[in-house]
């Protein structure tokens, strides 16, 4: 089976710089190219983190996922390849890569030495001259120790945990991604929804800081309410999300990532 190298940044698919970037891993590597997203909003690091997290568990062993949201591009910010799950994710060490490392396993850190992997990258562009000649060596064969050296240190990231209080009746968290359709993707876990709502369950949420307060029900998909209703379910990255059925959620209720939740039972 051919390896598989998957490329996610925030050079935008109408530019030329994605197809640069797989340029610069073409002649080193007989891997299949998956695009996971280009898109990502310019510099979003946490975006890009979130978009990393919710796929890299569902592709194969052997896998290498090369990485870019790089506002630190040219500083002396560190770049990585981390090794978890049976999985390489090489990227520059500013988060980006640490939630869909932790999500496959124990991450081993290595730090990028540029000289030792035999590259010499220049000052604006590490996806094309450095990350993926990089990912593609490592999809080719190549292990992390020929390229990189062991580090204990990183730059974190995490989307943070919702909260829960089971005499109040609430639910707590943050929207830590707003999807194509206008879906709000919280941090609130299956595991918390589980211990306070069933299917069918009304919730009130306040919106804040206009203080609108939203009715909606607790579904196990969109088709459970009629066009244009508000619906709270489990989204397919494990976590509470909130949406319209056939609308925009984030355009309608003018919510955006990072907002703060809070969803209490209607009693």
């Amino acid at each position: 089976m051919r390896k598989v190298l998957t490329f996610l940044s925030d050079f935008g698919s109408d530019s030329p710089y994605p197809a640069a970037m797989k340029a610069g891993a073409a002649g080193l590597t007989e891997a299949r190219f998956i695009d996971i997203n280009h898109q990502v909003r310019p510099q979003n690091v946490r975006e890009g983190a979130f978009l990393l997290w919710s796929v890299a568990p569902y592709f194969p062993p052997g896998t290498v996922h090369c990485a870019v949201v790089d506002p630190g591009v040219g500083t002396g910010r560190a770049a990585l390849i981390i090794t978890s799950g049976g999985q390489h994710l090489v990227g520059p060490d500013n988060g980006l890569l640490l939630p869909a490392a932790h999500r496959l396993g124990r991450p081993t850190v290595y730090q990028i030495a540029p000289r030792q992997a035999g590259l010499s990258p220049g000052q604006t562009f590490d996806g094309r001259d450095l990350f993926a000649p990089v990912a593609a060596r490592l999809s080719a064969g190549a292990q992390p120790e020929q390229l990189a050296q062991l580090t204990g240190h990183w730059q974190e990231l995490d989307f943070g945990q919702g909260s829960l209080s089971l005499a109040e009746g609430w639910l707590k968290g943050q929207v830590i991604y707003v999807d194509h359709f206008g879906n709000l993707v919280t941090n609130i876990s299956a595991e918390l929804v589980g211990r306070l709502l069933s299917y069918g369950e009304r919730l009130r949420w306040q919106i804040e800081p206009a203080g609108q307060e939203i009715r909606l029900a607790f579904q196990p998909s969109f088709g459970f309410v009629p066009p244009g209703e508000p619906l709270a379910y489990l989204g397919s990255a494990g976590t509470l999300e909130l949406a319209l059925r056939e609308g925009n959620a984030a355009e309608r209720f003018q919510v955006t990532a990072g907002a703060e939740i809070r969803l209490r039972q209607a009693r």
